[in-house]
């Protein structure tokens, strides 16, 4: 149960994390996604040409080493730097990179060992369309929090080769339920690793970017906001049946208190996509992101021969409207 305040509120239980010094990964692997696929073109479009190529939505191919820049992994082309990610007007580098890690993974498998679902599931390095695979006995959605700092350090070197920010848990689409599990439904994987963050982890790449290879170290540097872990925000943004509805999350789908949606939504390192314009629309403000990119904007009456007269009738009316006022004011004053 939560402590409870002078008030006799109980406040919100903030899940337990592994103390930041054990908050150590190593870089598995990195997966980089052909660039021949047809991501300028519209989504069906693209899927027909990725089809011709036998392409698999999550194929990827595995390289050496990478270097990362604020728009992603440098020669890949991911939904992020695609035009169908341009049309949701949200900031390229909140998705600059994916990261999944062996934790993440096992945690995945748990969940499908127990559940029946459709078909079979095959997790591991790159079965989730990441960037990089981490290996670590510690670094999952429960241990990490939004707006951690991580270096990549290569060969005892005393400063990283990169940092990444973390932006957000990883809404995944339903891509991950077509290939792992086949469940469409709040047992399938998708459900479960959207309302866990274990579908992965999104960051920016701080500065001009920087390079990383397998077996680089991966080491958390800062921690602005300790009580909000990925598994915490995902839980409580993602847990109601609006997920799967396709459309804008209702407010009734927030898991929290009020005074957690508005720190949540506050929170100036979170992600835009999927996460800040899902809060921000819950609280009744201005849309942002995708849903002031879908806004209908202000027209004017078209010049046409019905606007013409719509507007003599509009200013016959004011006129009318002035007359009478004068009038009125003549005989008060007179």
């Amino acid at each position: 149960m939560g402590m409870q305040t002078r008030s006799g509120k109980k406040k919100p239980k903030v899940p337990k994390q592994a103390a930041p010094e054990a908050l150590v990964g190593r870089i598995g692997a990195i997966f980089a996604r052909r660039s021949d696929l047809g991501d300028d073109l519209d989504e069906g479009e693209q899927r027909k040409v990725a089809a011709g190529k036998d392409h698999a939505h999550f194929d990827r191919v595995r390289v050496d080493e990478g270097t990362f820049t604020p728009q992603g992994l440098k020669g890949s082309t991911t939904f992020q730097n695609s035009k169908r990610f341009r049309e949701k007007n949200s900031p390229v580098g909140d998705r600059a990179v994916c990261v999944v890690t062996s934790r993440m993974s096992a945690a995945l498998e748990a969940h499908a060992a127990a559940t029946p679902l459709r078909k079979p599931v095959s997790f591991g390095p790159g079965r989730l369309g990441e960037q990089l695979w981490v290996e670590s006995d510690t670094l999952d959605t429960s241990a990490v929090c939004v707006g951690d700092e991580f270096g990549v350090f290569r060969g005892g070197a005393d400063a990283p080769a990169l940092v990444l920010r973390v932006a957000s848990p990883r809404r995944p689409c339903s891509y991950v339920d077509s290939i792992h599990g086949g469940t469409y439904t709040r047992d399938g994987v998708r459900s479960f690793a959207a309302r866990t963050g274990n579908a992965g982890i999104f960051c920016r790449v701080l500065g001009d970017g920087g390079a990383a290879a397998a077996g680089d170290e991966l080491r958390l540097l800062q921690r602005p906001h300790p009580a909000w872990p990925l598994a915490r925000l995902a839980k409580l943004v993602y847990s109601g049946k609006g997920l799967l509805s396709g459309k804008p999350l209702p407010r009734s789908d927030w898991a929290g208190t009020a005074a957690e949606l508005e720190e949540a939504a506050a929170l100036p390192e979170l992600a835009v996509l999927e996460w800040k314009e899902e809060l921000n629309g819950m609280l009744g403000r201005k849309p942002i992101g995708q849903y002031a990119a879908a806004a209908p904007a202000p027209t004017r009456a078209a010049p046409d021969a019905a606007g013409g007269l719509g507007a003599v009738a509009a200013l016959a009316l004011a006129g009318n409207a002035a007359l009478l006022l004068i009038v009125a004011a003549s005989v008060v004053l007179g």
